[in-house]
């Protein structure tokens, strides 16, 4: 029974969609609310080879109404009453039971999808009781934070190496395995504050994260489509012992996401990269991606868009440093194999609570976040601009304002006018007159807002 156990809880290197990664994980913090309960098996899917695919999954629920589930976290005995005393199961189905994402373009409609009874972000057992007491350690005062937070009994964290670096965090590829399991690792990131001060922008990150999280399920009951936004997983503390630039005794939150392949700028440059090579009257009014690969990025902008309007929410900060591609096939013109996500969500929030404008990219603002006589607070319209410049961007390979960027003032005066169009090359401009179903799109999102 252990051994059995103890396999069922591997995390393995497989392509699972964010979430159903997300799921496994939170679901093995669940299995641990009591030490004292001995631990279920949580799914097949756990325990098949490290080749699993998820169209292999069988999303059906369990029809056996014998089978009586209970994934109360209190104190219970019976808290798995399908366990029987000989220690065996009846089912293995218990994670196929909670929430997983739909499998996109497998389903003819809502109704197939299985929505569960259980909530839509699982609840993370508390590990006060696995705790040092430390000075240093970071407090998350914040008792949603505390359930969104990996369990360091069950989880290890390895770093690898740096991938990226902004203004209050870096960016790590890393390792997560289960504790004590062999073969259980897989890649994902994980993002560290640079300093102590700079924890604050991780926590905001983390909750709007899981109000991204906790709205997915409302997202997938109106469409079939991918969740525009990059799964977070939850929030692991490192030391000095794990991340050598911490100051001795420092412990902090770090948040632990999806690995995605490289970002949307890369993407562009790479594409421009080869079609510079491939320089020929027939290429040269060529959109910068190919054109499909756009249009999925348009439509990946507007859910984006779509689901901060109806939380009543901004992101802020949305440029292609921003968008993450993740490209599971051989070639970037593979485009069902391609798929975006929006990360960064340190500036992110409620536009009822903003009360001055965070800080933002100066080409990808809104003219009228430039206005520094009134109080700008950014809403959906600057959010939908923002997306404007990047799809300009991906479709001529050229950052917005360009030509102005060699002068600091001039380009700030370009923000402020707020007309991209005017401040394009002889060949960008061409290059949306020869793809006018693009260009009327642009449009659009930059000055019909």
């Amino acid at each position: 029974m252990d051994g059995e156990t103890n396999a069922s809880l591997s995390l393995m290197d497989s392509r699972f969609s964010e979430s159903n990664t997300s799921l496994t994980i939170s679901s093995i913090n669940n299995t641990h609310r009591d030490k004292k309960i001995s631990l279920p098996p949580l799914s097949t899917i756990l325990t098949d080879s490290r080749n699993y695919s998820r169209d292999n999954y069988n999303h059906e629920r369990d029809q056996n109404n014998d089978i009586d589930y209970d994934f109360s976290l209190g104190d219970n005995e019976n808290s798995y009453k399908n366990y029987n005393n000989n220690n065996t199961y009846k089912n293995n189905n218990i994670l196929d039971n909670l929430y997983t994402t739909p499998k996109i373009n497998n389903y003819g409609g809502f109704d197939e999808i299985n929505i569960p009874d259980t909530p839509i972000t699982p609840v993370t057992p508390f590990i006060s009781e696995y705790r040092v007491n430390n000075k240093n350690r970071y407090p998350l005062n914040n008792e949603k934070l505390q359930k969104f937070e990996l369990n360091p009994t069950l989880f290890k964290l390895e770093l690898q190496d740096k991938i990226g670096k902004g203004s209050n965090a870096y960016v790590y590829s890393c390792q997560l395995s289960t504790n004590g399991i062999s073969n259980s690792s897989f890649n994902i990131a994980v993002k560290i504050p640079i300093s102590k001060n700079k924890i604050k922008y991780i926590i905001q990150e983390a909750k709007f994260a899981m109000k991204l999280r906790e709205y997915q399920q409302e997202w997938f009951k109106k469409e079939n489509r991918v969740y525009p936004f990059i799964d977070c997983y939850g929030l692991y503390y490192l030391n000095k012992n794990d991340f050598q630039l911490f100051k001795p005794n420092d412990e902090f939150p770090c948040l632990v996401m999806k690995k995605m392949s490289f970002s949307l700028k890369e993407l562009i440059r790479r594409t421009s990269i080869i079609s510079s090579q491939q320089r020929q009257p027939s290429t040269t009014l060529n959109m910068k991606i190919n054109k499909q690969l756009w249009w999925k990025l348009y439509q990946t902008l507007n859910d984006a868009l779509s689901i901060l309007k109806s939380l009543e929410s901004v992101h802020c900060d949305l440029k292609t440093d921003n968008i993450m591609v993740s490209a599971y096939g051989d070639s970037i013109d593979d485009i069902e194999n391609i798929e975006f996500k929006i990360i960064d969500f340190s500036s992110a929030n409620k536009i009822k609570e903003l009360v001055k404008c965070p800080d933002i990219t100066l080409q990808y603002s809104a003219p009228e976040l430039m206005n520094f006589q009134t109080n700008r607070i950014p809403t959906y319209l600057s959010d939908k601009f923002s997306a404007g410049l990047i799809l300009l961007e991906a479709a001529t390979g050229s950052p917005p304002y360009s030509l102005a960027s060699y002068d600091h003032l001039l380009l700030l005066t370009a923000v402020k006018e707020g007309k991209p169009f005017e401040w394009l090359s002889a060949e960008d401009y061409n290059v949306l007159e020869a793809h006018p179903d693009v260009a009327a799109a642009l449009k659009e999102m930059l000055y019909a807002r």
